[in-house]
């Protein structure tokens, strides 16, 4: 595994020393070199007055800041552009599907069966207008 920048350690070292650290200032940490610094995060990731449950919050804090993963479902601009016209699409063709389907049955049938088309219709074009679009970006 390659070893973070300089830079990008002493920063995560920072987060994590003013998160867990008994000391909330922590620019000191920038007067040590690469070693001694190393030998401190050791001693705060398995310091027994930590609970078990902070040091692996630490560990994970470091290993984020230090390593950050890419997220895999998140989307290049084009593409949730893309995604965006698809469903603007799906959503424009089931509110006027439903609206036309409204339009004619209103119009042509009779009293007692254009009630139960109409409510059945009705709940279709509330649930295609409210459920067709996304949820989020």
């Amino acid at each position: 595994m390659e070893e973070p920048p300089d830079v990008v350690l002493y920063n995560c070292s920072s987060q994590l020393l003013a998160h867990y650290g008994p000391l909330r200032n922590v620019s000191w940490a920038w007067s040590l070199n690469r070693t001694q610094l190393e030998g401190l995060l050791e001693a705060v990731l398995v310091d027994d007055s930590l609970s078990l449950e902070a040091r692996r919050g630490a560990r994970d804090l470091l290993a984020q800041c230090l390593f950050p993963a890419q997220r895999p479902f998140r989307l290049p601009p084009w593409q949730k552009t893309a995604w965006a016209v698809a469903f603007a699409l799906m959503l424009a063709i089931a509110v006027s599907g439903n609206a036309i389907v409204m339009w004619i049955v209103l119009g042509e049938l009779l009293p007692p069966l254009h009630y139960a088309s109409v409510a059945l219709d009705v709940s279709e074009y509330m649930a295609s207008s409210s459920l067709c679009t996304p949820m989020g970006s």
